[in-house]
Protein backbone atom coordinates (compact mmCIF):
# COMPACT_ATOMS: atom_id res chain seq x y z
CA UNK A 1 0.00 0.00 0.00
CA UNK A 2 3.00 2.64 0.73
CA UNK A 3 4.34 1.84 -2.54
CA UNK A 4 1.46 2.56 -4.02
CA UNK A 5 0.82 5.73 -2.38
CA UNK A 6 4.82 6.23 -3.19
CA UNK A 7 3.78 5.91 -6.84
CA UNK A 8 0.67 7.79 -7.02
CA UNK A 9 2.93 11.09 -5.73
CA UNK A 10 5.81 10.58 -7.99
CA UNK A 11 3.34 10.30 -10.81
CA UNK A 12 1.45 13.59 -9.16
CA UNK A 13 4.91 15.48 -8.94
CA UNK A 14 5.62 14.56 -12.52
CA UNK A 15 2.27 15.80 -13.42
CA UNK A 16 2.24 19.10 -11.85
CA UNK A 17 5.94 19.97 -13.11
CA UNK A 18 4.98 18.75 -16.79
CA UNK A 19 2.32 21.03 -16.53
CA UNK A 20 3.79 24.01 -15.37
CA UNK A 21 7.21 23.76 -18.22
CA UNK A 22 6.30 26.17 -20.70
CA UNK A 23 5.39 24.76 -23.89
CA UNK A 24 5.69 26.49 -27.17
CA UNK A 25 4.83 24.78 -29.47
CA UNK A 26 0.30 24.84 -29.58
CA UNK A 27 0.52 21.17 -29.06
CA UNK A 28 3.89 20.34 -27.40
CA UNK A 29 6.62 18.77 -29.78
CA UNK A 30 5.41 16.76 -32.33
CA UNK A 31 6.82 15.63 -36.12
CA UNK A 32 10.22 15.42 -34.98
CA UNK A 33 11.19 13.10 -38.11
CA UNK A 34 10.06 15.90 -40.09
CA UNK A 35 12.28 18.80 -39.13
CA UNK A 36 14.74 20.30 -36.59
CA UNK A 37 16.36 23.14 -34.89
CA UNK A 38 20.17 21.90 -35.91
CA UNK A 39 21.24 25.13 -33.88
CA UNK A 40 20.75 28.43 -32.29
CA UNK A 41 23.81 31.36 -32.02
CA UNK A 42 24.40 34.82 -30.40
CA UNK A 43 25.97 36.60 -33.45
CA UNK A 44 26.79 39.93 -31.43
CA UNK A 45 29.80 40.50 -32.24
CA UNK A 46 30.54 43.86 -30.57
CA UNK A 47 29.82 41.55 -27.30
CA UNK A 48 32.83 40.24 -25.13
CA UNK A 49 30.70 37.16 -24.21
CA UNK A 50 27.77 35.39 -26.11
CA UNK A 51 23.95 36.01 -24.65
CA UNK A 52 25.30 39.00 -22.55
CA UNK A 53 23.24 41.80 -23.90
CA UNK A 54 22.69 45.24 -22.97
CA UNK A 55 19.30 47.75 -23.29
CA UNK A 56 18.96 49.11 -26.56
CA UNK A 57 21.28 47.28 -28.56
CA UNK A 58 20.96 45.66 -31.68
CA UNK A 59 20.66 41.88 -31.61
CA UNK A 60 21.04 39.73 -34.02
CA UNK A 61 20.70 35.65 -33.90
CA UNK A 62 21.39 33.02 -35.96
CA UNK A 63 18.96 30.01 -36.65
CA UNK A 64 19.88 26.96 -38.45
CA UNK A 65 17.10 24.60 -39.44
CA UNK A 66 16.26 21.77 -41.31
CA UNK A 67 13.32 20.42 -43.31
CA UNK A 68 13.88 16.06 -43.49
CA UNK A 69 10.82 15.68 -45.31
CA UNK A 70 10.86 14.48 -49.57
CA UNK A 71 8.88 17.78 -50.40
CA UNK A 72 9.65 21.64 -50.47
CA UNK A 73 8.05 23.42 -47.59
CA UNK A 74 7.07 26.72 -46.02
CA UNK A 75 7.76 27.32 -42.55
CA UNK A 76 7.49 29.76 -39.96
CA UNK A 77 10.13 30.52 -37.00
CA UNK A 78 9.72 32.26 -33.94
CA UNK A 79 11.40 33.47 -30.98
CA UNK A 80 9.94 34.09 -27.69
CA UNK A 81 11.66 35.25 -24.33
CA UNK A 82 10.55 34.23 -20.99
CA UNK A 83 10.87 35.86 -17.35
CA UNK A 84 10.60 33.36 -14.82
CA UNK A 85 8.73 30.66 -16.86
CA UNK A 86 6.46 33.96 -17.96
CA UNK A 87 6.22 35.31 -21.23
CA UNK A 88 8.14 38.36 -21.31
CA UNK A 89 8.61 41.47 -23.94
CA UNK A 90 12.31 42.52 -24.61
CA UNK A 91 12.56 44.19 -27.45
CA UNK A 92 11.26 46.90 -29.10
CA UNK A 93 8.98 45.43 -31.82
CA UNK A 94 7.88 42.01 -31.32
CA UNK A 95 7.25 41.14 -35.30
CA UNK A 96 11.12 41.27 -35.76
CA UNK A 97 10.85 37.56 -33.39
CA UNK A 98 9.24 35.70 -36.71
CA UNK A 99 9.79 35.07 -40.09
CA UNK A 100 8.73 33.20 -43.03
CA UNK A 101 11.36 30.68 -45.34
CA UNK A 102 10.64 28.29 -47.58
CA UNK A 103 12.98 25.15 -47.48
CA UNK A 104 13.65 22.92 -50.28
CA UNK A 105 13.12 18.63 -49.84
CA UNK A 106 16.44 17.60 -47.58
CA UNK A 107 17.25 21.32 -47.02
CA UNK A 108 19.18 23.35 -44.13
CA UNK A 109 19.49 26.72 -44.21
CA UNK A 110 20.43 29.64 -41.36
CA UNK A 111 18.07 32.45 -40.70
CA UNK A 112 18.96 35.60 -38.91
CA UNK A 113 16.43 37.45 -36.28
CA UNK A 114 16.97 41.21 -36.01
CA UNK A 115 15.94 43.51 -33.07
CA UNK A 116 16.84 45.89 -30.43
CA UNK A 117 16.45 45.61 -27.16
CA UNK A 118 13.84 47.73 -25.40
CA UNK A 119 15.25 50.71 -23.25
CA UNK A 120 12.45 49.64 -20.57
CA UNK A 121 13.48 45.76 -20.32
CA UNK A 122 14.74 44.64 -16.95
CA UNK A 123 18.45 43.74 -15.96
CA UNK A 124 17.10 40.17 -15.59
CA UNK A 125 18.28 36.74 -16.72
CA UNK A 126 15.95 35.45 -19.40
CA UNK A 127 15.38 32.36 -21.47
CA UNK A 128 14.81 32.34 -25.03
CA UNK A 129 12.90 29.64 -26.93
CA UNK A 130 12.74 29.10 -30.79
CA UNK A 131 9.56 27.56 -32.37
CA UNK A 132 10.00 26.03 -35.81
CA UNK A 133 6.88 24.46 -37.27
CA UNK A 134 5.27 24.25 -40.76
CA UNK A 135 3.10 26.46 -42.23
CA UNK A 136 -0.79 26.07 -41.25
CA UNK A 137 0.00 22.54 -39.78
CA UNK A 138 1.35 23.44 -36.23
CA UNK A 139 -0.40 20.98 -34.44
CA UNK A 140 1.37 17.90 -36.59
CA UNK A 141 4.84 19.32 -36.83
CA UNK A 142 6.13 21.61 -34.71
CA UNK A 143 9.93 21.44 -32.74
CA UNK A 144 10.97 23.68 -29.95
CA UNK A 145 14.89 24.65 -28.74
CA UNK A 146 14.92 25.96 -24.98
CA UNK A 147 18.67 25.49 -24.61
CA UNK A 148 19.44 29.15 -24.33
CA UNK A 149 19.85 31.51 -21.36
CA UNK A 150 21.00 35.17 -21.75
CA UNK A 151 21.79 37.89 -19.09
CA UNK A 152 20.31 41.47 -19.95
CA UNK A 153 22.17 44.26 -18.84
CA UNK A 154 21.33 47.98 -18.30
CA UNK A 155 23.62 50.77 -19.09
CA UNK A 156 23.25 54.12 -17.83
CA UNK A 157 26.20 56.42 -18.64
CA UNK A 158 23.73 59.04 -17.51
CA UNK A 159 22.54 58.47 -13.94
CA UNK A 160 18.79 59.93 -15.06
CA UNK A 161 18.90 58.05 -18.92
CA UNK A 162 19.49 59.84 -21.79
CA UNK A 163 16.98 62.68 -23.16
CA UNK A 164 15.71 63.09 -26.17
CA UNK A 165 18.04 62.83 -29.09
CA UNK A 166 15.46 65.51 -30.61
CA UNK A 167 16.96 67.68 -28.06
CA UNK A 168 20.65 66.76 -27.33
CA UNK A 169 22.39 64.06 -29.61
CA UNK A 170 26.15 62.38 -29.75
CA UNK A 171 25.95 61.91 -33.25
CA UNK A 172 29.37 59.76 -33.38
CA UNK A 173 32.55 58.63 -31.87
CA UNK A 174 35.69 58.31 -33.96
CA UNK A 175 39.35 56.78 -33.85
CA UNK A 176 41.59 59.37 -35.95
CA UNK A 177 44.62 56.94 -35.60
CA UNK A 178 44.33 53.58 -35.02
CA UNK A 179 40.70 52.33 -36.27
CA UNK A 180 39.95 50.73 -32.85
CA UNK A 181 42.86 48.55 -32.26
CA UNK A 182 44.68 49.36 -28.96
CA UNK A 183 47.93 48.70 -27.34
CA UNK A 184 48.86 49.53 -23.90
CA UNK A 185 50.83 53.15 -24.08
CA UNK A 186 49.19 53.97 -27.74
CA UNK A 187 49.22 57.74 -28.16
CA UNK A 188 45.21 57.66 -29.68
CA UNK A 189 42.94 60.54 -30.92
CA UNK A 190 38.92 60.37 -30.22
CA UNK A 191 36.37 62.56 -31.37
CA UNK A 192 33.09 63.33 -30.66
CA UNK A 193 30.45 64.99 -32.86
CA UNK A 194 27.62 66.74 -30.19
CA UNK A 195 24.51 68.66 -31.62
CA UNK A 196 22.31 70.99 -29.08
CA UNK A 197 19.32 70.50 -31.26
CA UNK A 198 16.93 72.56 -28.42
CA UNK A 199 18.42 74.25 -25.45
CA UNK A 200 19.72 77.56 -25.39
CA UNK A 201 23.12 78.81 -25.20
CA UNK A 202 25.20 76.48 -22.45
CA UNK A 203 28.42 74.90 -22.16
CA UNK A 204 28.54 70.66 -22.42
CA UNK A 205 30.87 69.18 -20.44
CA UNK A 206 32.10 65.86 -22.47
CA UNK A 207 34.04 62.93 -21.64
CA UNK A 208 34.98 59.40 -22.63
CA UNK A 209 33.98 56.24 -20.70
CA UNK A 210 34.98 53.05 -20.64
CA UNK A 211 33.77 49.80 -19.21
CA UNK A 212 35.62 46.45 -18.54
CA UNK A 213 33.96 42.99 -19.93
CA UNK A 214 32.18 43.39 -16.60
CA UNK A 215 30.85 46.95 -17.00
CA UNK A 216 32.73 47.54 -14.47
CA UNK A 217 34.07 51.67 -15.30
CA UNK A 218 38.01 51.68 -15.70
CA UNK A 219 40.75 54.57 -15.16
CA UNK A 220 42.39 53.98 -19.54
CA UNK A 221 44.08 57.08 -19.97
CA UNK A 222 47.76 58.05 -18.27
CA UNK A 223 45.91 61.55 -17.48
CA UNK A 224 42.34 61.64 -17.21
CA UNK A 225 41.63 65.21 -17.84
CA UNK A 226 43.04 64.59 -21.51
CA UNK A 227 39.16 62.64 -21.82
CA UNK A 228 37.36 65.79 -20.74
CA UNK A 229 36.35 68.58 -22.53
CA UNK A 230 33.71 71.47 -22.33
CA UNK A 231 31.62 72.69 -25.95
CA UNK A 232 29.37 75.87 -25.36
CA UNK A 233 26.58 75.51 -28.00
CA UNK A 234 23.93 77.62 -28.61
CA UNK A 235 20.55 76.10 -29.87
CA UNK A 236 20.36 73.97 -33.50
CA UNK A 237 24.45 74.57 -33.41
CA UNK A 238 27.21 71.69 -33.55
CA UNK A 239 30.56 71.10 -32.95
CA UNK A 240 33.83 68.56 -31.85
CA UNK A 241 35.56 67.38 -29.08
CA UNK A 242 38.81 66.09 -30.03
CA UNK A 243 40.49 64.03 -27.11
CA UNK A 244 44.29 62.97 -27.11
CA UNK A 245 45.43 60.63 -24.59
CA UNK A 246 48.15 58.08 -23.92
CA UNK A 247 46.59 54.69 -23.10
CA UNK A 248 47.73 53.27 -19.47
CA UNK A 249 50.65 50.74 -19.77
CA UNK A 250 49.05 48.20 -17.10
CA UNK A 251 45.64 48.75 -18.94
CA UNK A 252 44.91 44.87 -19.34
CA UNK A 253 44.15 43.11 -22.05
CA UNK A 254 40.50 42.15 -22.77
CA UNK A 255 37.25 43.39 -24.61
CA UNK A 256 36.10 47.03 -23.62
CA UNK A 257 32.81 48.65 -24.28
CA UNK A 258 33.98 52.86 -25.21
CA UNK A 259 31.24 55.47 -24.54
CA UNK A 260 30.81 59.33 -24.80
CA UNK A 261 28.96 61.33 -22.80
CA UNK A 262 27.76 65.08 -23.09
CA UNK A 263 26.04 66.85 -20.11
CA UNK A 264 24.92 70.31 -19.22
CA UNK A 265 27.49 72.21 -17.15
CA UNK A 266 24.98 73.61 -14.56
CA UNK A 267 22.57 70.76 -14.49
CA UNK A 268 23.88 66.86 -15.01
CA UNK A 269 20.30 65.69 -15.23
CA UNK A 270 20.58 67.24 -19.13
CA UNK A 271 22.44 64.61 -20.05
CA UNK A 272 23.00 61.65 -23.58
CA UNK A 273 25.64 58.87 -24.25
CA UNK A 274 26.42 56.88 -27.11
CA UNK A 275 28.16 53.67 -27.56
CA UNK A 276 31.02 54.21 -29.69
CA UNK A 277 31.13 54.53 -33.07
CA UNK A 278 28.02 55.23 -33.71
CA UNK A 279 23.98 54.09 -32.96
CA UNK A 280 24.17 51.64 -36.37
CA UNK A 281 27.85 50.43 -36.09
CA UNK A 282 28.71 49.84 -32.24
CA UNK A 283 31.74 48.41 -31.32
CA UNK A 284 34.20 46.85 -29.21
CA UNK A 285 37.53 47.57 -28.16
CA UNK A 286 40.13 44.50 -27.61
CA UNK A 287 43.24 45.52 -26.30
CA UNK A 288 46.05 42.84 -26.84
CA UNK A 289 49.42 43.22 -26.09
CA UNK A 290 51.89 41.82 -29.13
CA UNK A 291 54.34 39.64 -28.18
CA UNK A 292 57.21 41.61 -28.29
CA UNK A 293 57.04 45.20 -28.68
CA UNK A 294 58.93 48.18 -26.91
CA UNK A 295 58.10 51.86 -27.11
CA UNK A 296 60.77 54.77 -26.74
CA UNK A 297 58.42 56.22 -24.16
CA UNK A 298 59.86 60.08 -23.03
CA UNK A 299 63.08 61.90 -24.00
CA UNK A 300 64.46 65.00 -21.35
CA UNK A 301 67.26 67.25 -22.03
CA UNK A 302 67.49 70.71 -23.49
CA UNK A 303 66.09 72.39 -26.42
CA UNK A 304 69.34 74.65 -26.87
CA UNK A 305 72.69 73.70 -26.79
CA UNK A 306 75.56 75.46 -27.13
CA UNK A 307 78.98 74.52 -29.69
CA UNK A 308 81.46 73.08 -27.55
CA UNK A 309 79.67 72.09 -24.87
CA UNK A 310 78.45 69.12 -22.66
CA UNK A 311 74.67 68.27 -23.13
CA UNK A 312 73.22 65.34 -21.21
CA UNK A 313 69.56 63.35 -22.77
CA UNK A 314 67.82 60.90 -20.33
CA UNK A 315 65.59 58.13 -22.53
CA UNK A 316 62.49 56.36 -21.14
CA UNK A 317 61.67 53.04 -22.60
CA UNK A 318 58.67 50.10 -21.74
CA UNK A 319 58.30 46.78 -22.45
CA UNK A 320 54.63 47.28 -23.47
CA UNK A 321 54.71 43.14 -25.26
CA UNK A 322 53.60 40.29 -23.78
CA UNK A 323 56.82 38.62 -23.53
CA UNK A 324 59.93 39.50 -21.31
CA UNK A 325 63.50 41.07 -23.57
CA UNK A 326 66.08 39.27 -22.07
CA UNK A 327 68.04 42.15 -23.36
CA UNK A 328 67.06 45.65 -24.85
CA UNK A 329 69.21 48.41 -26.58
CA UNK A 330 68.58 52.15 -26.38
CA UNK A 331 70.14 54.26 -29.54
CA UNK A 332 70.80 57.86 -29.52
CA UNK A 333 71.89 59.52 -32.91
CA UNK A 334 72.55 62.39 -35.07
CA UNK A 335 74.83 62.62 -38.08
CA UNK A 336 75.66 65.90 -38.46
CA UNK A 337 77.08 65.81 -34.84
CA UNK A 338 78.78 62.59 -35.28
CA UNK A 339 76.58 61.31 -32.43
CA UNK A 340 75.90 57.42 -32.23
CA UNK A 341 75.87 55.82 -28.69
CA UNK A 342 74.02 52.81 -27.58
CA UNK A 343 73.10 51.56 -24.07
CA UNK A 344 71.86 47.90 -22.95
CA UNK A 345 69.43 47.06 -20.26
CA UNK A 346 69.03 43.89 -19.63
CA UNK A 347 66.28 41.79 -18.28
CA UNK A 348 63.33 44.09 -19.10
CA UNK A 349 60.14 42.05 -18.45
CA UNK A 350 56.82 42.48 -19.51
CA UNK A 351 55.04 46.16 -18.43
CA UNK A 352 57.90 47.72 -16.97
CA UNK A 353 60.16 50.58 -17.86
CA UNK A 354 64.52 51.27 -18.19
CA UNK A 355 66.02 54.42 -18.77
CA UNK A 356 69.44 55.48 -19.61
CA UNK A 357 71.16 58.92 -19.80
CA UNK A 358 73.57 60.09 -22.20
CA UNK A 359 76.04 62.86 -22.34
CA UNK A 360 78.12 64.33 -25.47
CA UNK A 361 80.32 67.14 -26.64
CA UNK A 362 78.78 69.60 -28.91
CA UNK A 363 80.91 69.96 -31.80
CA UNK A 364 83.16 72.98 -32.18
CA UNK A 365 82.17 73.12 -35.89
CA UNK A 366 78.69 71.93 -35.38
CA UNK A 367 76.76 73.79 -37.91
CA UNK A 368 74.01 76.62 -35.93
CA UNK A 369 70.28 76.26 -36.73
CA UNK A 370 68.04 73.35 -36.43
CA UNK A 371 68.22 69.75 -35.81
CA UNK A 372 66.98 66.56 -34.93
CA UNK A 373 68.29 64.00 -32.05
CA UNK A 374 66.73 60.48 -33.12
CA UNK A 375 66.07 58.64 -29.65
CA UNK A 376 64.84 54.60 -30.36
CA UNK A 377 65.20 50.84 -29.28
CA UNK A 378 66.11 48.27 -30.53
CA UNK A 379 64.56 44.26 -28.66
CA UNK A 380 64.08 41.09 -29.60
CA UNK A 381 67.59 40.18 -29.07
CA UNK A 382 69.31 36.84 -30.49
CA UNK A 383 71.69 35.88 -27.82
CA UNK A 384 73.39 33.40 -30.69
CA UNK A 385 73.55 35.65 -33.43
CA UNK A 386 74.38 38.37 -30.93
CA UNK A 387 71.27 40.79 -32.94
CA UNK A 388 68.22 42.58 -32.15
CA UNK A 389 65.26 41.16 -34.75
CA UNK A 390 62.78 44.21 -33.96
CA UNK A 391 63.23 48.02 -33.97
CA UNK A 392 60.76 50.37 -31.99
CA UNK A 393 58.26 52.58 -34.21
CA UNK A 394 57.44 55.32 -32.53
CA UNK A 395 61.31 56.78 -32.52
CA UNK A 396 61.46 60.25 -30.79
CA UNK A 397 63.06 62.87 -33.10
CA UNK A 398 63.77 65.74 -30.71
CA UNK A 399 64.16 69.15 -32.42
CA UNK A 400 67.02 71.25 -30.81
CA UNK A 401 68.47 74.52 -31.51
CA UNK A 402 72.21 74.85 -32.11
CA UNK A 403 73.74 78.17 -30.38
CA UNK A 404 77.18 80.03 -31.25
CA UNK A 405 79.71 79.76 -28.00
CA UNK A 406 78.88 83.08 -26.40
CA UNK A 407 82.44 84.77 -24.96
CA UNK A 408 82.52 88.14 -23.62
CA UNK A 409 85.52 89.84 -24.34
CA UNK A 410 87.71 90.62 -22.00
CA UNK A 411 87.11 94.06 -19.95
CA UNK A 412 89.97 96.30 -18.59
CA UNK A 413 89.25 98.17 -15.12
CA UNK A 414 90.93 101.14 -15.92
CA UNK A 415 91.69 103.81 -12.82
CA UNK A 416 92.58 106.98 -12.90
CA UNK A 417 95.89 109.28 -11.82
CA UNK A 418 93.72 110.49 -9.20
CA UNK A 419 92.78 107.18 -7.48
CA UNK A 420 96.88 105.73 -7.89
CA UNK A 421 97.80 108.73 -5.76
CA UNK A 422 94.89 108.73 -3.47
CA UNK A 423 96.13 104.82 -2.89
CA UNK A 424 100.10 105.86 -2.38
CA UNK A 425 99.69 108.93 -0.34
CA UNK A 426 97.37 111.95 0.15
CA UNK A 427 97.74 115.21 -2.06
CA UNK A 428 96.96 118.51 -1.26
CA UNK A 429 93.61 119.64 -1.99
CA UNK A 430 94.64 122.81 -3.67
CA UNK A 431 96.96 120.54 -6.31
CA UNK A 432 94.08 118.01 -6.70
CA UNK A 433 91.22 120.50 -7.79
CA UNK A 434 88.70 117.92 -7.74
CA UNK A 435 89.66 116.73 -11.34
CA UNK A 436 91.65 113.95 -12.00
CA UNK A 437 94.64 114.05 -14.45
CA UNK A 438 92.75 112.37 -17.04
CA UNK A 439 90.07 114.78 -17.75
CA UNK A 440 92.70 118.06 -17.46
CA UNK A 441 94.71 116.32 -20.63
CA UNK A 442 91.34 115.54 -22.30
CA UNK A 443 90.49 119.47 -21.75
CA UNK A 444 93.84 120.39 -23.18
CA UNK A 445 93.47 118.26 -26.26
CA UNK A 446 90.60 119.80 -27.28
CA UNK A 447 91.50 123.20 -26.63
CA UNK A 448 88.68 123.61 -23.90
CA UNK A 449 89.20 124.57 -20.16
CA UNK A 450 86.42 124.66 -17.65
CA UNK A 451 85.92 128.32 -16.90
CA UNK A 452 88.86 129.52 -19.27
CA UNK A 453 88.40 131.51 -22.86
CA UNK A 454 89.62 129.41 -25.23
CA UNK A 455 91.32 132.29 -26.76
CA UNK A 456 93.86 132.94 -23.79
CA UNK A 457 97.17 130.95 -24.10
CA UNK A 458 97.57 127.13 -23.15
CA UNK A 459 101.13 127.84 -22.24
CA UNK A 460 100.05 128.16 -18.27
CA UNK A 461 97.79 125.19 -18.40
CA UNK A 462 100.19 122.89 -20.07
CA UNK A 463 102.73 124.35 -17.22
CA UNK A 464 100.75 123.34 -14.59
CA UNK A 465 99.75 120.06 -15.64
CA UNK A 466 103.82 119.58 -15.90
CA UNK A 467 103.98 120.62 -12.21
CA UNK A 468 101.37 118.47 -10.86
CA UNK A 469 102.86 115.98 -12.65
CA UNK A 470 106.02 116.38 -11.64
CA UNK A 471 104.71 116.36 -7.76
CA UNK A 472 103.05 113.61 -8.37
CA UNK A 473 106.06 111.77 -9.85
CA UNK A 474 108.23 112.90 -6.77
CA UNK A 475 105.77 112.20 -4.43
CA UNK A 476 105.49 108.22 -5.69
CA UNK A 477 109.29 108.17 -6.06
CA UNK A 478 109.41 109.04 -2.15
CA UNK A 479 107.00 106.29 -1.50
CA UNK A 480 109.16 103.83 -3.13
CA UNK A 481 112.32 104.35 -1.41
CA UNK A 482 110.36 104.11 1.54
CA UNK A 483 109.26 100.78 0.45
CA UNK A 484 112.01 99.62 -1.18
CA UNK A 485 110.44 97.45 -2.69
CA UNK A 486 109.30 98.79 -6.38
CA UNK A 487 111.46 100.96 -8.70
CA UNK A 488 107.87 101.82 -10.46
CA UNK A 489 104.06 101.92 -9.71
CA UNK A 490 101.95 99.07 -11.80
CA UNK A 491 98.59 100.00 -12.54
CA UNK A 492 96.19 97.16 -11.42
CA UNK A 493 93.94 95.59 -14.23
CA UNK A 494 90.39 92.82 -13.94
CA UNK A 495 90.81 90.21 -16.70
CA UNK A 496 86.88 88.25 -16.77
CA UNK A 497 85.38 85.67 -19.50
CA UNK A 498 81.58 84.79 -19.59
CA UNK A 499 80.38 81.55 -21.36
CA UNK A 500 76.99 81.23 -22.21
CA UNK A 501 75.46 78.60 -19.99
CA UNK A 502 72.84 75.39 -20.64
CA UNK A 503 69.48 74.83 -20.23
Amino acid sequence: MKKVTLLISILFLLTVAQASAFEFCKDGIVGEDNLRIISVDDMLKENAKEWKWENTQNIEIEIRVENKEDQAKDYVIEAVFLENEHKTKIVEDKDNLETEINLEAKERKSISLNFKIDKDADENNYNLFIKFYEKGNENKKCVENSEEELVLEKIEICSEGNVDEEDLEITKIQDNKNDWKWSPEDTLEISLDLSNKYFSERTFITKLVMLDENNNEIDFAEDSLNVEDELTLAEDEEDTSIFEFKLKSDIADGTYKLYAKAYDKENDNICTALKAEDKSNPIQIKIEREKDRVIVKEVTGPTEITVNSVVEYTVKISNTGSENQEKVAIEIYNKNLGLKQTYEIENLTSGREGSATFSFMVPENATIGEEKIVFSAKFKYDNKKDYYEEFSENNIRYEVKILEEIVEEEIIQEETIEEVINETEEIPEEIIQNETIENKIGSAITGNVVGQSSKKSLWPIIIGILAISIVGVLLLLRKSKKSKEHEYIEYPSANRRYTASLN
